[in-house]
């Protein structure tokens, strides 16, 4: 790749990576190290777009003020929409990877409905660990599974402690719903640690298509 080239690659998510409210920004570890990824995407990554879908038009409104502030750079190749024009934008412009700040939120959902898209418009669905020492983590795990990642989805573990808990605990959970009723759940999805530079060999990826390189992420050029 030559120097200032660009990928032909759209990245999208669902998380605008801060908070709204500057006291805890800057006071809890989760927001502070997604503002600090946030910050490293938009300022290295050679992406065409990078769209944002904030929970409402407000919402939208105010995050496209928000990182346009923050990215002038790179404004004109931001774009934020309210979640409701998803499945539109999906249609109009298949994203690469779908990636947010967190595993446990938006990831489950966002897969179960991508599952149900036709195999054309399928794309991979990333989310990132943090704190894994939560009451509620166990049912979030079991969320995740129930609604069928696939194997060209990932999380993208901090520390090779991550990758290890994920492991056991996703082990425990579908032994144990197989010993009680007699059942499998599907696969987790893939776990990797993540370094800052790009990886070769990339995981599967979804049908029609085949990995490249690129910044921070595998590159996905599909097929039509």
């Amino acid at each position: 790749m030559k120097d200032g080239e660009e990928h032909t690659m759209h990245w999208a998510t669902l998380d605008s990576f801060m908070l709204d409210d500057p006291f805890w920004q800057q006071r809890m570890g989760m927001p502070v190290a997604n503002e600090q990824f946030l910050r490293a995407v938009l300022e290295h990554g050679r992406c065409s777009s990078y769209r944002f879908f904030a929970t409402d038009g407000a919402g939208a409104e105010r995050l496209f003020g928000i990182l346009k502030g923050r990215f002038p750079w790179v404004a004109d190749r931001i774009r934020v929409q309210p979640q409701a024009t998803l499945p539109m934008a999906v249609r109009a412009c298949r994203p690469d990877v779908v990636h947010n700040g967190d595993f446990t939120y938006y990831m489950p959902h966002l897969i179960e409905w991508r599952n149900r898209l036709s195999a054309s418009l399928r794309f991979p669905i990333t989310g990132v660990t943090h704190s894994l020492d939560t009451p509620t983590l166990y049912t979030k795990f079991i969320s995740l599974l129930m609604d069928g990642p696939k194997p060209y989805d990932a999380v993208v573990c901090t520390s090779r402690c991550a990758v290890e808990m994920l492991r056991q605990s996703f082990d425990e959970i579908r032994e144990g719903f197989r010993e009680r009723f007699g059942g499998l759940l599907p696969e987790p999805p893939g776990s990797c640690i993540f370094r800052s530079a790009s990886r070769t060999g990339a995981s599967p990826c979804p049908p029609g298509c085949k990995p490249a390189e690129g910044w921070g992420f595998p590159k996905t050029t599909w097929s039509s």
